[in-house]
């Protein structure tokens, strides 16, 4: 299993160009220079031996190349910290299911913490589930490492929602620093709820952080930023933001008139 999980990444990566170059006869490995010769090879044994039905089960539908039952098996098998380095090396390379973190949560309870860390992503199903084994300052360090890795998928609109709950605005603020850097922004309904709950000078620093990750802020909070910001601020925030890729590229002239003549009033 280890060694079979240690190819992980290769198997996915193979599989994405299969199903994108299928006519291809081979991985291309010279735009990887980065890897060594023994994961370039590793690539091209993994493209060679896949079937174009294989790379759409593993990449589009599986999401992996390990089955969960394969997973669920194991947890009840292995020896704990087998499992646990088996399933980290996993999540940080292909998909894990909720079902197989679940159940790696019910065996190894708060051991299953880098796990959920290398999974990348948190859904209000894991955020409820952590809410009853982890502290309140437990989950804030999970969801701060969570966001630092490179393959951070992000909070899903519920999770932020309940972030916002069980966090102080000076907690939330912390945690969301973390998690504008590393995702293409908070979710368009939540965005504007920072305004209704957290200070003033706090959603500045947001919004601050937003525009030099070259992030969309959306629409709602734009108006928001307008309504109760003083209007040299505001301008400031609607100049700086214009200026990066998404508020050239997302917003029409009409769009961005219209902000400024109520920035006007």
């Amino acid at each position: 299993m280890q060694e079979y999980v240690s190819f992980t990444k290769a198997i996915m990566d193979a599989a994405e160009w299969k199903l994108k170059a299928p006519e291809y006869k081979t991985y291309p490995v010279k735009e990887e220079a980065n890897l060594c010769e023994n994961e370039k090879a590793a690539r091209q044994e993994c493209f060679n031996n896949l079937s174009l039905e294989d790379a759409r089960f593993i990449f589009e539908k599986n999401h992996g190349h390990v089955y969960p039952e394969v997973f669920m098996k194991m947890l009840v098998t292995f020896p704990q910290k087998v499992s646990k380095e088996i399933l980290v090396k996993y999540a940080h390379d292909a998909k894990l299911t909720d079902e197989v973190l679940f159940e790696a949560i019910n065996i190894l309870g708060k051991n299953a913490r880098d796990i959920i860390i290398a999974r990348g992503f948190m859904n209000i199903r894991l955020f409820n589930r952590i809410v009853k084994i982890f502290s309140k300052e437990e989950i804030k360090y999970i969801i701060i490492e969570l966001a630092i890795q490179e393959d951070f998928w992000g909070l899903d609109k519920a999770s932020e929602a309940k972030m916002f709950q069980i966090f102080s605005p000076e907690e939330t603020k912390e945690m969301m620093k973390f998690i504008i850097r590393k995702t293409p922004g908070l979710d368009w309904e939540t965005y504007p709820k920072i305004f209704d709950i957290l200070p003033k000078e706090y959603v500045k620093e947001i919004i601050e952080r937003s525009i030099e990750e070259d992030q969309d802020i959306f629409n709602g909070a734009l108006n928001k930023i307008v309504e109760i910001f003083p209007k040299d601020e505001a301008k400031e925030l609607l100049d700086a933001f214009f200026e990066t890729s998404p508020g050239r590229n997302m917003y029409s002239e009409k769009e961005i008139k219209k902000l400024y003549k109520k920035l006007k009033k």
